[in-house]
């Protein structure tokens, strides 16, 4: 059969495929950080859902509406089964990332994955703290808790051990450097795992050979705020978060509230008064920060004629 088309200019519009790289690395930070964070993401793929599917076993709320993953952290579970499907970014980054967080976990894969090489980074995590079955196991158990430290990895074997690495030892309570050796494959991927750390507020610092790493950077959800003041006897907490729901504010304002600490807040920028020390603009806790809305103002000249003379029952 011959099919002749006679076309003429190409012309049209198509949207644009988000960045599945950027995607599982924004999930995950996403998960790990103290506050709800909406991630646009209007196409999707078994990848993406396998590390958001993972990301929910490991007790992250996450939901999918509209093009936009909704995530609200959560404490980790002591034990849990996630599922890898096929994707080898989802099972790398996020095996570094269990280690740290301490949880007993069985670790399901399909495909290739399981035979898809795991050195040196397997042995880095077993030296320290991580306890995992055989390599190319399937599941892959991991249980033990990740030590900071000094973790050697070849740098031209693959980037996703780097970028699993980086996300998980800032959560680590001791510093960490990693020293790579050879030539560097994939920088890209690895400064985009950076841009994201970055994006939440994680300090990694370059070196000669790797990079820095300080630990403790992430102490817990905002779940976990009554346990890290009572463990590191905090006085006073410090709200400075402006660009949050009203919900969301009164949400961690409660929390806030359980402990024994003072609690400040610092308002709005239209707010702040210019020419003072920052520290100064701080406020204590008003009933309108735990309303989430506006405090309605009441007719009380019109009440007053409403009410005159009678009985009101309350």
């Amino acid at each position: 059969m011959k099919l002749t088309v006679n076309g003429k200019g190409l012309h049209g519009s198509i949207p644009a495929i988000a960045s599945k790289s950027m995607a599982h690395r924004l999930l995950i930070c996403a998960a790990l950080s103290h506050d709800p964070s909406q991630i646009r993401c209007e196409t999707l793929s078994d990848d993406i859902n396998a590390t958001a599917g993972c990301l929910r076993a490991l007790g992250c709320e996450l939901t999918y509406t509209g093009g936009t993953f909704y995530a609200s952290p959560a404490k980790p579970p002591e034990r849990a089964i996630i599922d890898c499907g096929e994707s080898g970014s989802t099972f790398r980054f996020l095996l570094p990332v269990i280690a740290a967080l301490g949880v007993s976990c069985r670790i399901d894969m399909h495909g290739r994955l399981p035979s898809r090489p795991l050195s040196p980074l397997y042995g880095e995590l077993c030296r320290h703290g991580a306890t995992l079955s055989a390599e190319g196991t399937n599941p892959l158990l991991a249980s033990g808790k990740l030590r900071g430290g000094t973790y050697n990895l070849r740098a031209d074997v693959s980037s996703q051990f780097i970028s699993g690495l980086l996300f998980a030892l800032p959560l680590c309570e001791e510093d960490s450097k990693i020293v790579l050796t050879g030539r560097r494959e994939s920088a890209s991927y690895v400064e985009m795992t950076l841009s994201a750390l970055r994006a939440y507020g994680i300090k990694i610092t370059a070196t000669a050979d790797g990079y820095a790493i300080s630990g403790k950077q992430i102490l817990g959800t905002r779940h976990d705020i009554p346990r890290i003041c009572k463990e590191q006897d905090v006085e006073y907490i410090f709200f400075a978060i402006s660009n949050i729901s009203a919900d969301n504010k009164r949400a961690i304002l409660e929390i806030c509230q359980e402990t024994d600490c003072k609690v400040r807040i610092l308002p709005g920028t239209k707010d702040l008064i210019e020419d003072r020390p920052i520290m100064q603009n701080f406020r204590n806790v008003q009933i309108e920060d735990l309303l989430g809305r506006d405090p309605i103002q009441l007719d009380k000249k019109n009440i007053g004629k409403l009410i005159e003379n009678k009985v009101v029952l309350v």
